[in-house]
């Protein structure tokens, strides 16, 4: 089983604020970006599940001996959130 590093966790960290301040502000566009973003990251990997910050963006709990931390390049969980401008 692998562990959460201390890196991936300070990043899991910072992005679950980020996604409660946007939460916070009650806006269904950032809800609906993220429903968009979801959607598209299940359709382009077939192994979504094995990533910890697909299990973030949608909100349910993951465990530390995932596979995957984050989606490359564009598809980055991090990269989506922290565009976000908050």
């Amino acid at each position: 089983m692998e562990k959460i590093n201390n890196q991936e966790e300070k990043i899991i960290e910072e992005l679950r604020f980020l996604r409660a301040q946007a939460y916070d502000r009650g806006t269904m566009d950032f809800h609906e970006r993220v429903i968009v973003k979801a959607d598209i990251l299940q359709e382009k990997y077939p192994n979504f599940l094995d990533y910890k910050l697909h299990h973030l963006l949608i909100g349910s709990t993951f465990s530390g001996d995932l596979k995957e931390f984050d989606f490359p390049g564009d598809d980055s969980v991090e990269l989506f959130f922290r565009s976000l401008g908050l």
